[in-house]
């Protein structure tokens, strides 16, 4: 039987910084096309090279948007800024989205257009959004899609730039402590709002409760209470409540 094809080795990383330099050059030279197809093609072979991705997909962001910029004084040139803006956030999106660049953040030397900044948090806006929680007891563990976030036992929880697209939005959380109900919800996070939730364990043998404190986006609250589905029982009247019976005429 023929042998199988073996996978292609991966480029050197001192190749795909040879592409990096030679991009920014291009860049400068106004040479777009080439910019774009070289970039392109260098995040292609950066798999497994994270450093090298981050910064060939920030440069390829960065040509879409100058090269948009260079339409904003030329007469009917606002169709082809807001094209290559488009392209700019689409890229911001995709790069955004991969788990490693999620907290991604423009470093503030200068090097990028303020545009680019500014479609950067429009991303964030439109597709992203964060989640509080709060746990009693404090030291309770908490997981994000199997992922724990550290809270050093304060029993708050404060987790940024969450896909608020992918699923809708949800994702599952688990709470534990030892000697307490296990909770697992799954919640949805709010496009460029703060899920804030509030989680309290139950010893066993004793009801379940799980309180959800609310939503915080642009500037409102709304409030959800779940746990086991069952409302607590109604509270009987006291004797004065009651209404008294009528008086025998």
């Amino acid at each position: 039987m023929p042998a199988a094809p073996s996978a292609p080795s991966p480029i050197p990383h001192e190749v795909l910084q040879d592409s990096l330099r030679l991009a920014r050059q291009l860049m400068k030279e106004r040479e777009f096309d080439r910019t774009i197809d070289l970039l392109k093609r260098t995040i292609s072979a950066s798999t497994g090279q994270p450093d090298l991705m981050r910064e060939a997909s920030l440069q390829l962001i960065k040509t879409y948007v100058i090269m948009g910029n260079e339409f904003k004084l030329k007469r009917d040139g606002r169709e082809q800024l807001l094209l290559n803006h488009e392209e700019a956030k689409r890229w911001i999106s995709r790069t955004l989205h991969r788990p490693e660049f999620r907290h991604l953040q423009l470093e503030s030397t200068g090097d990028y257009p303020p545009e680019m900044t500014a479609l950067f948090k429009e991303v964030r806006q439109e597709e992203f959004g964060s989640f509080r929680a709060t746990l009693d007891p404090p030291d309770a563990a908490i997981t994000l899609d199997g992922k724990v976030l550290p809270h050093a036992g304060t029993g708050v929880v404060f987790e940024a730039d969450l896909d608020a697209v992918e699923k809708g939005g949800r994702h599952t959380v688990v709470v534990q402590a030892p000697k307490r109900r296990e909770v697992r919800e799954e919640i949805q996070i709010p496009r460029g709002g703060v899920l804030e939730c509030s989680y309290q364990l139950s010893r066993p043998g004793r009801p379940k409760w799980l309180i959800v404190s609310g939503l915080v986006a642009a500037g409102a609250i709304a409030g959800v209470i779940a746990g086991n589905n069952t409302a607590p029982p109604p509270e009987t009247p006291a004797a004065s409540d009651l209404p008294s019976p009528p008086k025998k005429p």
